[in-house]
């Protein structure tokens, strides 16, 4: 690995920011923007053999974007290996065009692109409009299979960063969600973007990149002791809660705490992530809104007041997340995007989003959730107490244990899925953030060790276990049948 601080890059393959197409962005954010280029040289490589994603980041956004530090994602990711953690390949600084580049291996595919697609479903697409598809035992079986295989690949990774190791101290990535988990067509899922992950130390200005003795040579953060720091701090006594994304933000997160458990957080992604692979999916046409959901605005409004009209009442109507899918009455020839319906709505900022997990899993009293209270911001407004709801409803796309199924093992694998994928979340998805289950301790859950078998990448297991007797046996078949609709 080369980490080049020099003003002149001749030792770094990184040919600087210019050199770049602007029709090779992969993706453009607040903090960086990431490009495919291709190393391929003319000594008879194969085609795509030497494509990279490379995030270029100027020194100018990371000064100033708290809580995002490329320097401190990269002195993370020298020190991680893990089949399931994106690998760094390069990585250096430019004195003289002050951006700093990162590489890693290209691979398309993002969990988040494989969920939202109308082919991510133990159902079949209706190709009418039944008020529910039919069911099919061996497709749900089979994307059973996938679910579980990718979530366990998940915790995986969480068990390995959330662990003590002699390379490093337990590590929280603070930004879980599906666009963050790449999909090589082999199946070894890839968790990637540790820009605001936390090692419980400084961060920011006051952050110390100096490499213990004894670590690998992949370890050495050659030449980014001087690079340019940022301009704001973040410390295990001020910690920044502007941290995950959307409906993945833990609830804790949205009470402005200056002091949290930022592996906790991690654990309340996990279980939201993992519940995107049951819920349903919503069809928005070419040229709609943005289809904002409502919800019970009753539940932030003060004891003692009415609620009145507001812009929920404006809002279009909701699409029922109880079902598998939200297009039967639609005609999507015309065009448009799925998506999938989250377990909490984000949609309304930070407000909306508590009381959209207010609603299922209920106001916190003091039996729930005895800290709540203590919370800096958790007195700024008093909620009508809303009671938990059940979990299952909201997850249609659960694989089905009523499918109608000759074989008597497949249906007790179904029901046995099932069942435990909804205490998996459920052991995810509470308060208080305490409570939330180990990763470590995740890996021997039963939706893990019951049910139909898991069938991992050929990398991760030297034999793989078959599917079912005459179904699809490897994970590479199992992506490609679900991702057929992924543009």
């Amino acid at each position: 690995m080369y980490f080049n601080s020099e003003d002149e890059d001749s030792g770094s393959s990184f040919s600087g920011v210019g050199a770049y197409d602007d029709t090779a962005i992969l993706t453009e954010g607040i903090h960086a923007t990431i490009y495919k280029i291709d190393t391929d040289n003319a000594d008879g490589a194969a085609a795509g053999a030497g494509l990279r994603a490379v995030k270029v980041v100027s020194a100018f956004k990371n000064a100033r974007l708290e809580p995002h530090d490329i320097r401190s994602e990269v002195h993370v990711l020298a020190r991680l290996s893990h089949p399931n953690i994106i690998q760094l390949l390069e990585a250096s600084y430019s004195h003289q065009q002050k951006i700093y580049q990162i590489a890693m291996p290209f691979i398309p595919l993002t969990l988040n692109h494989l969920l939202e697609n109308s082919n991510c479903s133990p159902y079949p697409f209706p190709q009418q409009a039944p008020s529910i598809p039919q069911p099919a035992p061996k497709r749900a079986l089979q994307y059973s299979a996938l679910a579980k295989s990718f979530l366990y690949q998940i915790t995986s990774a969480l068990a390995y960063l959330h662990a003590q190791t002699d390379e490093h101290a337990p590590i929280a990535h603070r930004d879980l969600k599906p666009s963050n988990i790449l999909v090589p067509s082999d199946g070894c899922i890839k968790l990637i973007d540790f820009g605001i992950s936390w090692e419980d130390r400084p961060r920011g200005h006051g952050a110390s990149f100096q490499e213990p003795r004894g670590l690998h040579d992949n370890g050495r953060l050659n030449g980014f002791s001087d690079a340019p720091k940022p301009d704001w701090d973040e410390t295990p006594e001020s910690m920044c809660c502007q941290v995950s994304s959307g409906p993945y933000r833990a609830l804790e997160l949205l009470f402005a705490p200056r002091r949290y458990d930022a592996l906790a957080v991690d654990l309340w992604s996990l279980g939201v992530l993992a519940s995107g692979f049951f819920t349903s999916l919503a069809f928005k046409p070419k040229g709609a809104g943005a289809g904002l959901r409502e919800f019970d605005w009753d539940a932030l409004i003060p004891e003692g007041t009415t609620a009145g009209s507001g812009p929920a009442n404006q809002s279009p109507p909701e699409p029922d997340p109880t079902v598998p899918f939200n297009s039967l009455d639609m005609d999507t020839s015309a065009g448009g995007t799925w998506y999938r319906i989250p377990i909490f709505d984000s949609t309304r900022g930070e407000i909306g989003l508590i009381a959209s997990v207010f609603k299922v899993l209920g106001t916190p009293t003091d039996t729930s959730w005895p800290g709540f209270k203590s919370l800096p911001a958790a007195s700024a407004l008093v909620f009508n107490p809303v009671s938990p709801r059940p979990l299952e409803p909201l997850l249609p796309n659960i694989p089905p244990s009523h499918a109608q199924s000759d074989d008597r093992i497949i249906g007790a694998c179904l029901a046995a899925d099932g069942e435990n994928a909804v205490k998996f979340i459920q052991q995810l998805v509470c308060y208080p953030p305490e409570s939330r289950t180990k990763a470590v301790d995740l890996l021997r859950h039963k939706y893990f060790t019951e049910g139909c078998a898991l069938v991992l990448p050929s990398t991760l297991t030297p034999a793989g276990q078959p599917l079912m007797q005459g179904g699809l046996e490897t994970l590479p078949e199992l992506i490609s049948m679900f991702s057929a609709n992924v543009e």
